[in-house]
């Protein structure tokens, strides 16, 4: 019994440290290979019903919703705000898949946490759970706003200031 509890030690050592070494191994992507990711359709286009978006473009559907929502609360229209909830929750499901395979695994984890985040929040407004949202919406800016940084350090244009990562 011994025996068989030594040998399991060591094949899991092992493994450990195969997992490590293979996780050195791996460099960041290039600047290069980044701008790349961010700004090419992943597919052509085949009509003009199925618009085909760059996960930078997708980034700015996103933010453009929320941004949209956060207006119709200002102007005290919530019937808008919940239209538009509704369908920012729809493009987090319809963008995820393209915004999280970036080469950089690091800002997929972060994406996909984000993309939650904003995800629940759409969903809380659109199911009129507005002071949930609201309590969720700091989350959600922090998490956004390091998306956008870790796109910034490898020169990607994100273009203006993100609602998704500066509202209040």
């Amino acid at each position: 019994m011994n025996k068989l509890v030594v040998v399991c030690v060591a094949i899991g050592v092992m493994f450990i440290s195969v997992s490590s070494t293979t996780a050195e191994a791996q460099q960041p992507p290039t600047p290069e290979l980044m701008q790349s990711w961010a700004t090419t359709l992943p597919r052509q286009s085949t009509s003009l019903l199925d618009p085909v978006y760059s996960p930078i473009d997708a980034i700015h559907i996103l933010d453009h919703n929320y941004a949209l929502m956060l207006q119709d609360f200002g102007q005290n229209s919530p019937g808008d705000a919940w239209t538009k909830a509704g369908e920012g929750s729809k493009s987090v499901d319809h963008f995820r898949r393209a915004l999280v395979n970036s080469p950089d695994k690091g800002l997929n984890d972060l994406t996909n946490r984000a993309l939650n985040h904003v995800g629940d929040l759409f969903d809380d407004v659109n199911s009129t759970l507005t002071q949930r949202a609201a309590q969720r919406a700091p989350r959600s800016n922090l998490l956004w706003a390091q998306v956008e940084a870790r796109l910034k350090q490898y020169g990607v244009d994100t273009g203006e200031p993100w609602s998704l990562s500066t509202a209040r």
